[in-house]
């Protein structure tokens, strides 16, 4: 090592006379330190230091002496193994997952070679834990079915909002059987899930709905055509008991009830059990397709026939009120009926199925967003109309009645599955004609006159109308039908001699 001081100029044999000191001097010292070790230099021991402090924490106070100190022997700042061994069992992860061995070595997903969305749900579907599925209070999109374990938690108090549901019909989503309903595309999902949107994401029927396709999969709805092959959603059929299952709970809250029937079938949309359902809940009725009656109807004596049919069949309503969905006409009375009788309860609407629930909903919710500007409404999801009877198949909550003033004063409405009558006309029906007969416009009011209509077809098969021939004719049964045309009549009214002239 160099001496620290500075070098004078004395020339070369100054430099070698120093040169020489220096080692004689290092030597001296070298002999004479003691054997733990040996004499470094400054910057070594500057180093030895600094690493000290490294490894050493700072204590502050008396009991850690001046800062950098290392500390003193008899202290043990280190734990006992049993304590090591504890803390590493608490901080231990999972192993983190493979790659199967056919896209291990392949780029990731969505880039130029890597595995398609097939296989990264096999990927998925690989790496599930087998005891999930097991478990009472935890649905595995991957394994379960959303009829059987999803209900089940559905109808469980506390465990409904650990589901994650189809943002249409309300059923739980499901990845692992495209037969059945719920279904979505794990990596949709996924994407969703990544936004924090995948409670606001459509099974594929719904979607299929949207489109204007007829998938009926409750068993009741498919008329005669339910014990073929392949019959319901490529032969998956839900039973009608398992949605009415679900309504048994609004007997256990406090609420009001919103009963829907349809006004044109009144007998096949009236539930008989309706009470068995809701309890003791108030009802207030609401009649809906008034604007398919005739346009010279009197609604105040619709109305009051209404109230009189219902006490009959033993239903005591609060208040009934008459809506036209497709027009508008009625929603706003309604609406403020319903905000009367709610006083900060939640609201359930229940009714037959495609008595029109959805769509009163969606009318609803359109005049409340016009009505009060202050609230929320427009942040609330709208529910799926389609005209499958048994397009909604669980409870669908909507936030409905949040306010922005007051955003921790709110209240709920529930979408409800509906009810299906057996004596209904849609029950009898197949499917495929039930499209047709669904009435679009205001019934007509038609007479009829068989003895001119004779005539009418004796001069168009070309026949002379003699006496003879007339009374023939009025001995003869005369039939009416309608339909749509090239198809079989759907309605015939024939009426029996003998005709009056």
């Amino acid at each position: 090592p160099r001496s620290n001081e500075r070098r004078g100029n004395d020339g070369p044999l100054a430099c070698a006379v120093a040169t020489a000191a220096g080692a004689v001097v290092l030597r001296l010292a070298r002999a004479a330190a003691p054997r733990r070790g040996r004499v470094r230099s400054a910057a070594a021991l500057r180093a030895e230091r600094w690493a000290g402090e490294r490894r050493t924490p700072k204590r502050a106070g008396r009991a850690g002496g001046r800062k950098g100190q290392r500390p003193p022997r008899g202290k043990q700042m280190w734990k006992t193994e049993e304590e090591l061994e504890a803390l590493l069992g608490r901080l231990k992860q999972a192993d983190r997952p493979t790659r199967l061995k056919q896209i291990e070595n392949m780029p990731d997903y969505r880039r130029p070679g890597g595995p398609s969305a097939a296989d990264v749900e096999a990927v998925v579907d690989e790496m599930t834990r087998q005891n999930v599925a097991q478990e009472f209070n935890v649905f595995d999109r991957d394994r379960d079915d959303p009829l059987t374990k999803g209900i089940r938690m559905m109808t469980t108090p506390g465990l409904r909002q650990r589901l994650v549901c189809c943002k249409g019909c309300g059923i739980p989503l499901q990845t692992h059987n495209p037969d059945t309903v719920g279904y979505v595309r794990f990596i949709k999902y996924l994407q969703k899930y990544k936004r924090r949107m995948h409670n606001r994401v459509f099974c594929t029927r719904c979607l299929d709905l949207q489109k204007g396709m007829l998938l009926p999969v409750v068993r009741e709805t498919l008329g005669p055509n339910a014990d073929q092959p392949g019959a319901g959603m490529n032969g998956h059929q839900v039973p009608a008991s398992v949605l009415t299952e679900q309504l048994a709970t609004i007997k256990k809250r406090v609420c009001v009830v919103l009963y829907i029937l349809d006004i044109v079938d009144f007998s096949g949309s009236f539930v008989q059990s309706l009470r068995k359902y809701v309890g003791g809940n108030p009802v207030l009725v609401i009649a809906t397709k008034t604007d398919l009656l005739p346009k010279r109807t009197d609604l105040e004596a619709v109305e009051a026939w209404l109230r009189v049919a219902l006490r009959n069949r033993g239903l005591a309503a609060e208040e009934v009120c008459l809506v036209s969905n497709k027009s508008g006409a009625g929603i706003s009375n309604a609406m403020r009926t319903l905000l009367r009788l709610k006083e900060g309860k939640d609201v359930f609407v229940v009714g037959a199925a495609n008595a029109g629930k959805s769509m009163f909903i969606n009318r609803m919710l359109e005049n409340l967003e016009k009505t009060f500007e202050d609230s929320q409404v427009w942040k609330c999801d709208r529910p799926l109309v389609s005209s499958v009877p048994g397009t909604t198949l669980g409870i669908v909550p909507l936030r409905a009645f949040q306010s922005a003033t007051n955003p921790n004063k709110k209240t709920m409405l529930y979408d409800t599955p509906g009810v299906h009558v057996p004596n209904s006309l849609q029950n009898l029906l197949p499917i495929e004609v039930y499209n047709v007969v669904q009435p679009t416009r205001d019934f007509s009011v038609q007479t009829f006159r068989p003895a001119r209509d004779i005539l009418n077809l004796m001069r168009d098969t070309g026949e002379i109308p003699t006496v003879e021939t007339t009374q023939a004719w009025l001995r003869r049964p005369l039939r009416y039908s309608w339909g749509p045309p090239k198809m079989p009549p759907v309605i015939v009214l024939e009426i029996m001699p003998p005709i009056s002239p």
